[in-house]
């Protein structure tokens, strides 16, 4: 069977999401039947990079998603705080590479969610692009998985 074919700017913004290349869309819009959905659903496992290739790509991310037109990041979620929520990070938080006491490479390793939501206008209506990561860390000889929840 053919695989679904996706709008080109939708493609795009996965794949800049992403830190791999390969874009596994999942959800109601990967559905070959499906024509009415307004979110496409992103999934990414990443492996063998360090804390400073993710933290350097989530930082151009916003500054390359903040100077578009038409398109801006609604929500960053990785990490807990210590009630156990989710931090959400902005721009601000990234940049100081701290988010309410919690260093940006300290929430990278603890086991949450690491969840990126993208708003873009596409023929003339909101889109939302989502991206789920599943993230591989090797640190010396420990193998830490942080698995959504």
């Amino acid at each position: 069977m053919n695989e679904k074919q996706f709008n080109n700017k939708v493609t795009k913004i996965a794949r800049l999401m992403s830190l791999e290349s390969k874009v596994n869309i999942v959800g109601s819009a990967k559905i070959k039947r499906s024509i009415f959905y307004s979110d496409y659903d992103s999934f990414s496992t990443i492996k063998g990079k360090n804390e400073n290739m993710i933290y350097n790509h989530f930082k151009s991310l916003f500054e390359i998603i903040g100077s578009s037109d038409n398109t801006i990041i609604t929500d960053f979620k990785m990490g807990e705080n210590a009630k156990g929520d989710p931090l959400r990070w902005d721009y601000e938080a990234i940049k100081r590479r701290e988010n309410n006491g919690i260093t940006f490479d300290q929430a990278l390793k603890q086991k949450s969610m690491i969840k990126m939501d993208v708003v873009t206008v596409l023929n003339g209506r909101l889109v939302k692009v989502i991206l789920t990561i599943v993230l591989i860390m090797l640190d010396m000889n420990l193998c830490t998985i942080c698995r959504n929840r």
